[in-house]
């Protein structure tokens, strides 16, 4: 099928799934470029405002993915993210992520907006 028709099915799958798909890839170390082959089909090949790939997006792919691979797959697909990650989106991406892994994300990630106290 074309991407046109992969599109039109995947749109409609919601971020747990998205997640569920990506965590599902046996070769652990090839979960990061299914979720980018995944987010740009749904992205389009000109980028689609308001759809495509979400801060949710990305916290459920990291949560579903392989420990070892969580970082890299950060790292591949919050340049998907369409709007670009806020501080939630990034907060949210962060609980995924475990210190290590958010410290490697950092230049990744938008910066942690101290709350007033």
């Amino acid at each position: 099928p074309s991407s046109g028709a992969w599109r039109q099915v995947l749109s409609g799958i919601s971020t747990q799934e998205f997640g569920e798909l990506v965590g599902k890839v046996n070769l652990e170390a090839d979960q990061p470029n299914f979720a980018v082959l995944l987010g740009r089909v749904m992205l389009g090949e000109e980028g689609s405002p308001g759809g495509g790939v979400s801060a949710q997006h990305v916290a459920a792919a990291t949560r579903c993915a392989a420990p070892m691979y969580k970082a890299a797959l950060v790292q591949a697909l919050v340049p998907l993210c369409s709007p670009a990650l806020d501080s939630a989106g990034g907060a949210l991406v962060r609980q995924e992520l475990s210190q290590w892994d958010q410290v490697v994300c950092e230049a990744h990630l938008p910066p942690v907006i101290a709350q007033a106290p």
